[in-house]
C-alpha cells in the first residue's frame, strides 16, 4: 500500500452566482480517498474526506461544529473540480496539487 501524501497550502477556489472566494488548506491522497482540510475562521474547520467512486471523490464534512457540507470532486487534467454543498449554498469549486 502507498503511503499518504500531504500537499499544504493549497489554494482551493468556490464560486457560485454570488460569491467568488479563495481559501488556503492541506489535501491528503491516500489510497481510494482523499481528505480536504481547510480552517475555517479560526473557530472550526472544513474537514472532508472523500472515498474514491466511479471517477469521482465523494464525502462529507466530519468536523464537529463546521456547517454541513457534501463534496463530489473529480480530476480534469492538473485540476481537481466539483460540487460544494454547504447548508443549501451550492458552489462549483477547484484546486490544484502541486
Amino acid at each position: 500500500m502507498l503511503k499518504p501524501k500531504k500537499y499544504e497550502d493549497v489554494l482551493f477556489m468556490f464560486v457560485n452566482m454570488d460569491v467568488a472566494l479563495e481559501l488556503s488548506g492541506t489535501v491528503i491522497v491516500r489510497h481510494n480517498a482523499m481528505a480536504i482540510d481547510i480552517p475555517l475562521n479560526g473557530k472550526s474547520t472544513y474537514v472532508v474526506t472523500g472515498s474514491a467512486q466511479d471517477g469521482f471523490y465523494d464525502g462529507r464534512n466530519s468536523s464537529v461544529g463546521a456547517p454541513r457540507v457534501y463534496a463530489r470532486w473529480t480530476k480534469f487534467g492538473p485540476i481537481f473540480a466539483g460540487r460544494w454543498l454547504e447548508e443549501g449554498v451550492e458552489y462549483l469549486f477547484s484546486f490544484r496539487l502541486p
